[in-house]
């Protein structure tokens, strides 16, 4: 592991103050890999890694506005999916999909699921302040004109 990505992962057990078990990091791990798999980069299109949605999600999980249920509900769903399939992160890209469609099923699944998707679109749409979005290459996925100006302190800080 990076030590960039050790550091932000500490800080975020730190500040949120979510489920302080030893397994939350292997559950972090997978919600990433879930979001990269859910958005992947192709020729036309740049994906999770590449416009931050894990970044996102862990800059605005700090925020005293996050809401910590679905903080909570993330990770719970990230073991659930563990249990599923304790391989998850080794397995190859249809793998992963052939297992989340079974996750899919689940009533938990389908809302962790639509859940994860919907902050990887707001990973990819919202302003760069927020880490997501990066280069502005959400965006630029889906022909965008930037708003002018864009946000210079995030969430709604005044100057």
């Amino acid at each position: 592991m990076k030590r960039r990505t050790f550091l932000l992962f500490a800080l975020f057990m730190v500040v949120t103050r979510s489920i302080a078990s030893p397994k939350s990091k292997n559950e972090l791990l997978l919600i990433k890999d879930v979001l990269n798999h859910l958005f992947p980069s192709t020729s036309k299109y740049n994906g999770a890694k590449k416009f931050g949605a894990y970044s996102f999600l862990l800059y605005v999980s700090k925020h005293p506005t996050f809401n910590k249920d679905d903080l909570e509900f993330l990770l719970r769903g990230a073991k659930k999916l563990f249990e599923q399939e304790k391989n998850f992160l080794s397995l190859n890209s249809k793998q992963k999909e052939n297992t989340l469609r079974e996750f899919e099923k689940l009533t938990l699944g389908q809302n962790w699921l639509s859940t994860l998707l919907n902050y990887g679109l707001e990973s990819m749409l919202g302003d760069p302040i927020y880490r997501g979005n990066k280069k502005n290459i959400g965006w630029k996925n889906i022909a965008h004109t930037p708003p002018i100006p864009t946000a210079t302190k995030p969430f709604g800080e005044k100057l």
